[in-house]
């Protein structure tokens, strides 16, 4: 029977034991002196409580779960026979990865605090790009101590200075790199392109760019749930958790994050969450109007998350993993507007009744998705060349969105 701790923010929260698969949370004794009862702790779905009331184990699995890489992937094979357990014993892939994972929690054996871990240097450009193409071609995460959610292949390393780092047994890493795959070169350099985009049109973004590391691209994604101190260059850790936590949606199913697979994958389950968290809405129907704008058809429950402040309250968290996937065919949203998946059917007014669903106001709903259109065709209108930064890689990317924004405001 494994049991491991959970701690937050240097302080442990929770013990979580499985018992025969069955994932069995408790509440720290003391937590309720420091975080009052109803608040959210780990997720919004595990609220602080005494610690005779057990949340039930199956938001517990689905918020553990979903912090491994997901199920049925290679990654989590790998994680599995490192571990020497099998691709479903949550605990048992934690007990190995639990201490750089998704947010701020870390978890340790019953009774060890976490540990500081340390930092294996990577002496050079070229062994950077050796760790990075284990990550693509092994799919073992770079070999790192680190959790990632997702089906791409990436590699969580930690920068010091300007010499990259691997973090071992707890220590945190800074940021996250996608090695280039040899079938889809442009990857890289659309989603690199497109987080400019969401920073244009008012969210905030974890922008990305595309390195070369010995010849080898990689694109390079700060983490927003870390934090380094510029005097002291120490990393601090913030608290999130994705979209998919946010709703309960099962981590056993690689497709539970779409809405067209599970409804309860929805944008208006999203809003309400954040509504009922003393988030405001308006960040997350900028974000569903850039999905349609730019054709990011691949913005599912897991590609979207909120922060968690120090009051208990919530926010959209940074974008990340955007880009015009529809470009490439793949019509269809991953998370419906006003009821509809079709990409080609989805029009302005659509994302206006979406947002009257979730209550907000019509005047500022339909305020809100003008101004993403206005900024999103004023960004459009400067990126023309690769002397504006836009690699050869993305035009055929630009030229998709450009004829998908003139259909769209016909």
């Amino acid at each position: 029977m494994t049991t491991l701790d959970v701690w937050l923010h240097g302080r442990r929260v929770a013990g979580v034991t499985d018992e025969a698969g069955r994932l069995v949370l408790s509440w720290a004794e003391d937590l309720l002196e420091h975080v009052p009862a109803g608040s959210p702790v780990l997720s919004v779905r595990l609220a602080a409580q005494p610690p005779s009331v057990r949340p039930p184990s199956a938001l517990v699995r689905a918020y553990l779960g979903g912090l491994l890489p997901e199920v049925s992937t290679s990654p989590r094979s790998q994680l599995a026979r490192r571990a020497g357990t099998s691709s479903d014993d949550v605990l048992g892939l934690l007990a190995v990865v639990g201490g750089d994972v998704a947010g701020a929690a870390r978890f340790t054996a019953a009774g060890s605090p976490p540990a500081p871990g340390w930092l294996d240097p990577l002496a050079d450009d070229v062994a950077v790009r050796r760790h990075l193409e284990r990550a693509r071609d092994d799919e073992r995460l770079g070999d790192g101590d680190s959790s990632l959610p997702g089906v791409q292949p990436k590699t969580a390393l930690t920068l010091v200075g300007e010499r990259w780092h691997v973090p071992r047994a707890g220590s945190a890493s800074t940021h996250i790199l996608k090695p280039e795959l040899p079938d889809r070169p442009a990857l890289l350099h659309d989603e690199a392109l497109s987080s400019r985009a969401a920073e244009a049109v008012g969210l905030r973004s974890a922008v990305s760019r595309v390195v070369e590391f010995d010849g080898f691209p990689a694109l390079v994604v700060p983490r927003f749930d870390r934090h380094v101190h510029p005097a002291t260059g120490q990393v601090s850790r913030s608290h999130q958790e994705d979209g998919a936590a946010v709703l309960g949606l099962t981590s056993d199913e690689i497709e539970a994050k779409f809405g067209w697979h599970r409804p309860a994958a929805n944008l208006r389950a999203l809003a309400g969450a954040l509504a009922d968290n003393g988030g405001d809405r308006t960040g997350l129907l900028r974000w569903a109007t850039l999905n349609v704008l730019l054709g990011n058809t691949d913005g599912h429950a897991k590609n979207v998350a909120v922060t968690h402040r120090p009051d208990g309250r919530v926010d959209l968290a940074p974008v990340y993993d955007v880009s015009p996937h529809a470009q490439l065919g793949r019509d269809r949203l991953a998370l419906s507007v006003n009821g509809r998946f079709s990409l080609a059917g989805v029009g302005l007014d659509d994302l206006v009744a979406e947002a009257r669903s979730w209550r907000m106001p019509a005047r500022p709903a339909r305020a809100t998705v003008e101004d993403v259109v206005e900024r999103f065709r004023a960004w459009l209108g400067e990126v023309r060349d690769a002397a504006d930064g836009v690699h050869p890689a993305s035009e055929a990317a630009i030229v998709w969105v450009r004829e998908h924004l003139e259909r769209l405001l016909a």
